[in-house]
């Protein structure tokens, strides 16, 4: 025993030892949560609104936006909590599972938060109809806030599957119950129908869908505008190939001149500028053939050469090939294929670039 510990502690001193151990306590433990690289220990989850985690550490309330969030653990929420470990482990049925036990009986805010992560794990699962359901439940929760829309889910199912069609009849019902609360949920609605539409063969009702993308007014704040302004880029892209292709290159261009878009969206701009002029070459004959081969051309050096990390430089690699063969350059033509076939070398991207590849050696043989 130690000096002194043998002498007895009155009532007053020992309720406050007591009291300061479960202080202790209660502060090691409290939620946790993880935003991307960022860890929030000991804090205390309090809501969850306009798409945002709010939470307080110490006296200071902080809200983050739940499509930032890498996980989250909450005390006493043991289903919550399992379903969080099996999505960062990328097992998705099983989260999917927790998450619907644990979102049975609980608080507003926790029913909200619930859903919200749960659209994650049914979106990597492939449950886009299921997916659409909790994220048009929120978007109606929170009136449409940025940060809900960027839990829009992404992977569409295969071809004539119950789920996509499922999805689409949900978002088309969406679309014509009410009007929507603003421009930017508009065009989520229509790029995620767009996307379904594509998957589905449904080409008149995609051309639809692209065209009311193409209508909206554009936002005003670049950096909030990202996800419109891929949604509207996609759209445009559809386009190209019924029959709108100098509309699309009229619009990119004056846009890319105004520098409108976000830097991000640049390298996506420049690839559809470069396909709107392939497509016009392709019904063109003699010099006005070569000019927007060489126009295109131009645009995607462009954008390999000015954003060397973007994720569409295996696609620009790829048309580059396809621009120097119709110019008749199969030696560059080869290059590019082999550049966009080692820069992402499992992709469809690069199955396509070899294929191209053989077929320039065939020809040489013949």
């Amino acid at each position: 025993m130690y000096p002194g510990m043998n002498k007895p502690i009155d009532n007053m001193k020992l309720m406050t030892l007591v009291a300061m151990a479960l202080l202790v306590g209660s502060l090691a433990a409290g939620d946790t949560l993880r935003v991307r690289t960022l860890k929030y220990p000991s804090i205390n989850i309090t809501d969850c609104k306009d798409g945002k985690v709010v939470f307080t550490i110490g006296t200071k309330s902080v809200a983050k936006g739940l499509s930032q969030v890498r996980d989250i653990a909450i005390t006493g929420a043991d289903a919550f909590n399992a379903a969080e470990k099996h999505l960062v482990a990328g097992q998705t049925v099983k989260a999917i599972r927790q998450y619907d036990v644990a979102v049975i009986g609980k608080s507003d805010w926790m029913v909200r938060l619930i859903r919200a992560r749960r659209i994650l794990a049914l979106d990597q699962a492939g449950r886009i109809d299921r997916a659409v359901t909790d994220w048009l439940w929120l978007v109606e929760q929170f009136g449409g806030a940025q940060e809900t829309l960027k839990l829009r889910p992404v992977n569409i199912a295969k071809k004539g599957s119950n789920a996509n069609l499922a999805a689409i009849k949900a978002l088309e019902a969406a679309i014509v119950a009410k009007p929507a609360p603003d421009e930017a949920y508009k065009q989520a609605l229509n790029g995620l129908l767009l996307s379904l539409y594509k998957r589905e063969g449904r080409k008149a009702a995609a051309a639809k869908a692209a065209g009311r993308i193409v209508k909206t007014h554009q936002l005003p704040d670049k950096t909030k505008a990202a996800e419109s302004q891929s949604d509207k880029l996609n759209a445009m892209e559809f386009l190209i190939g019924q029959g709108q292709a100098h509309q699309v290159l009229t619009a990119v261009l004056e846009k890319l001149r105004r520098d409108a878009y976000s830097r991000a969206m640049v390298p996506k701009a420049l690839l559809v500028l470069a396909r709107a002029q392939m497509q016009l070459a392709a019904n063109s004959t003699d010099d006005t053939r070569r000019k927007y081969l060489l126009g295109a051309g131009l645009d995607l050096m462009r954008l390999v050469a000015y954003y060397p990390a973007s994720t569409h430089v295996s696609e620009a690699l790829l048309e580059a090939g396809r621009v120097n063969q119709a110019i008749g350059n199969n030696w560059a033509a080869s290059n590019a294929y082999r550049a966009a076939i080692k820069r992402n070398p499992d992709s469809l991207v690069a199955k396509t670039a070899r294929a191209a590849l053989k077929a320039i050696t065939a020809s040489k043989d013949n």
